[in-house]
Formats: structure tokens, sequence, C-alpha cells
């Protein structure tokens, strides 16, 4: 299918229409109105409705409180996954949050519709995009890298422009951040790296942000280092971004341009045996993700991170409340298909997702998730 295949609506707390964006751009304003007026007497008649199913589109919607915005989610795909279109849906609306300011969006109409179109761009980038599987999740896709001295860099840079937080991705995932980065509510957090992901190549960029945690807005300055290595800081009014490009970037960031380069293409993120054909670890502590593709070859029409990521949401629902365990307790479960073989083990906040091959014997299921999980924790403590 060409083009996006999702569409947003967005309408105020009384019901005027503010934008459409994506698949349906040029959807009628009287039918736009039929989707708030249906939302509205469910809600008036005391039911709960958050989704409907038509002849070949699935539509979802929520409340905003703090703002009063209804957003209505369209997808083309009737079968799309509720919990998919339910964080999509919030990873659109902190996007708008993370670009205007809770405050702006709660704006009088006429202050709001000015402001909205500097949103449309990313909102357009995120419907049309295809997330990260931890974004699926509503976690940080992480990047584990053995070479420290990027975070003794980022720190210095970061403390020698005055940055109060910063954060280095490698191919669009957070490898190091700064200790006060890591504070951030995790939306934000998924919000500025979807952001890092939006600018894509640019050189340097430096741009208006809102961090829900202060009222007052702050500056994100983002530098590309090396082709997949990327740089955002949040700063006050100072420094200009001139200044950092002439005499901060080259003292931080130089020494290690041989070490940076080795990144120019992905590296694998976990050694793998042949039977495996993807694998998912989450921390949910520290809500990172990590994922690795060893075969990227479709399996019954998906890629597998679709495959991962799905069993990833079915499997959680099986595993037992923390509460529930007994001290090292190891949780795991099961699937085999026609296809391929799905296993999943949770030891604390510490989760495997992995896919194999059909051929491979079940009894080995559990010894390839506890590899990988050992591998996860050694990129996660720094003992790799």
């Amino acid at each position: 299918m060409e083009g996006p295949s999702k569409a947003l609506l967005a309408f105020t707390g009384g019901g005027l229409a503010l934008f459409n964006r994506g698949c349906l751009t040029d959807l009628a304003s009287t039918h736009q109105l039929v989707f708030y007026g249906i939302n509205r007497f469910v809600t008036q008649s005391g039911y709960e409705l958050h989704t409907t199913v038509t002849e070949s589109s699935k539509f979802s919607w929520k409340t905003f409180s703090d703002s009063g915005l209804l957003l209505v989610l369209v997808s083309q795909d009737d079968k799309a996954d509720d919990r998919f279109n339910e964080g999509l849906l919030g990873t659109l609306y902190d996007a708008m949050v993370f670009i205007l300011g809770k405050a702006s969006l709660g704006s009088q109409m006429g202050v709001l519709r000015k402001l909205l179109p500097r949103i449309y761009g990313f909102l357009d980038f995120l419907l049309d995009d295809s997330p990260l599987p931890g974004v699926e999740l509503g976690l940080l896709d992480f990047f584990p890298s053995t070479h420290h001295e990027f975070q003794d860099s980022l720190n210095g840079f970061c403390s020698d422009i005055g940055a109060l937080h910063g954060v280095l991705c490698i191919h669009d995932k957070v490898a190091f951040a700064t200790a006060s980065w890591w504070t951030l509510d995790k939306h934000t957090q998924i919000a500025m790296t979807a952001y890092l992901r939006f600018l894509g190549q640019v050189d340097a960029f430096d741009g208006p942000i809102h961090l829900p945690e202060h009222e007052s807005a702050f500056r994100l300055m983002v530098f590309q280092l090396f082709p997949g290595v990327i740089v955002g800081a949040v700063c006050g009014g100072e420094p200009p971004l001139q200044l950092v490009l002439d005499e901060a970037i080259l003292p931080s960031w130089d020494p290690l341009s041989k070490t940076l380069a080795l990144y120019k293409t992905p590296k694998q993120a976990f050694r793998l045996h042949k039977w495996v054909i993807a694998v998912m670890a989450c921390e949910r502590q520290f809500n990172r993700a990590v994922t690795h593709v060893q075969n990227s070859a479709l399996v019954d029409g998906l890629h597998p991170t679709k495959h991962v990521v799905a069993w990833a949401k079915h499997s959680s629902d099986l595993f037992q409340p923390d509460a529930d365990l007994q001290d090292h307790e190891v949780q795991e479960a099961y699937i085999v298909a026609d296809t391929h073989k799905m296993f999943a083990l949770r030891d604390g906040q510490v989760e495997v997702y992995i896919m194999l091959e059909n051929q491979v014997p079940q009894y080995a299921m559990k010894a390839q998730a506890l590899d990988v999980l050992q591998q996860f924790v050694a990129h996660m403590y720094g003992t790799a």
C-alpha cells in the first residue's frame, strides 16, 4: 500500500474539529463530526467505548484530560492490535506536548490553530513510520555498546555547553545518556528519541521543545557526529548553536572519530545460534528494550520483529505478578507454530522473547533464551 495507512483526527473538548492528518487528509468535516458525536453519545450514556470497527477500518480514540483534546486514530487494518493503537495515540499526544507544551494545547481555538502547523510534519512521520519494536511496548529501544568512553564524552560535552540533559543515539536507538536524562518521564524520553529519528540525517538543528516537568520552554540542539550517530542536548537560552559548532563539537568528539566510524553499519547486539531468527530482551525497571534480527525474511507474511512484539504482548499477560512469585523464580512460556517456535522467559525485571526456526528441539529453546538473558544483563550492567 502506498503512503500512510493511518490517520489522526483531533477535536477540542467542545467538539470543534482541529485537524486531520495521514491517509484521510481529504475527509469531509461532516464525517469527522460523526466520529465526535458517537463518542459524546457513548460517554453521556455512561458507557466506555474506545474502539470500533467498520467494514475496512478500525477507529480508536482517547480524550486527554489535561488539555481536553480528543484524538481519533484511524487504521486501514481492521485487525490492528488495540493495545498498539492505544499506545500510538499516547505517543502522538506526547509528541504534541513535546513540541507545543500542555499549556499551548489547552489554549483558545484561535491561538491553537496557529500553533498546530508546527507539529504536522512530526505527526505525519509518526503515522507513516514503522515504529521501533520497543516503542510498540512502551519501552525505549536501546543500543548496547561496549565503548563506554562515549559516556564520558557525552557528560563532558553537556557540561561544557551547560546542557540540562543529553542523549547519544546510534541508528535511532539510545546508546548513552546523562544521568539527568534517565530521570525524565518515559513518555518524554520516547518522544525525544522519536523526534531525533524524525530529524534524520540533519547535520545540526536547534529548535524549541517542552518538558512536562517544567513550565518554560527549552531548546533541543541536535548534531550528527557520524552517519548513524546523533547527539541531542536540552539547553536553555544559551549557548548559541553556532558557538557550539565552532568551539565544543570537535574538542568533545573528534578524539573518538575512529571509534564512531565503527558504527557506520549496525552492530549485532547478541551472539546468537543459527536457529535464532529474532530476539527482544527487555528491562522493565528502566524501560529499555534491545532487539536483534538475525534473519529478516518474512515469516507468514510478517517481519520477524512483528512476531516478536506480538509474542511479547501475549506472553506478558501469562506471567504472574511479581508479588506472587518466590525469590529468583523464573517464568517461561512457549508456542509451536507450523513455520517457527516462540519462547518467553522472565527473571525478575528482565524478559526475553525469542523466535526460532521450527527445527530447533523444544528442550533447546530455554537454553537459547537463557544465553540471551545472560548477554543482555552483561550489556546493561557493563560487564560485557
